[in-house]
């Protein structure tokens, strides 16, 4: 299965008042992005990254470096 494909957190909610659609449920969001996100969270908590300064072209590496960052990090786990 390929590492974007796999998911984070999916749920399903039972209605209990609804005839129509009495379930909800969602796949959540794919641990590609879910590991992405943590990633550029952990390079945006440095105190010395001025995020107010950094101009677009900064700010799109950093968002390019967590999503590789996530890749290989999630490769190597399903690889042991």
């Amino acid at each position: 299965m390929p590492v974007a494909s796999e998911y984070a957190f999916p749920f399903e909610h039972h209605q209990k008042f609804s005839l129509d659609n009495p379930t909800i449920s969602s796949p959540g969001v794919s641990k590609r992005e879910y590991v992405a996100s943590r990633v550029l969270q952990g390079m945006l908590s440095n105190p010395q990254t001025a995020i107010g300064n950094l101009s677009p072209e900064q700010r799109q590496a950093l968002v390019y470096t967590a999503v590789l960052l996530a890749d290989e990090l999630l490769a190597a786990l399903s690889a042991q």
